[in-house]
């Protein structure tokens, strides 16, 4: 239950495929998981943190 996809930096990624399989519904990994901290701006902005962004 395992797949690799290659991140932005070229690198291999290993990722967790998923663990239910649906007859009528096709998986498709488009994008490798977010770096640690890519998206803190954006999350702390939604909540109203004063100078996030």
């Amino acid at each position: 239950m395992r797949i690799e996809m290659t991140g932005p930096e070229g690198v291999r990624v290993p990722m967790i495929r998923q663990a239910l399989k649906l007859p009528r519904t096709a998986v498709s990994y488009r994008l490798p998981p977010p770096h640690l901290g890519e998206h803190d701006g954006e999350s702390r902005a939604a909540v109203g943190i004063p100078g996030a962004g």
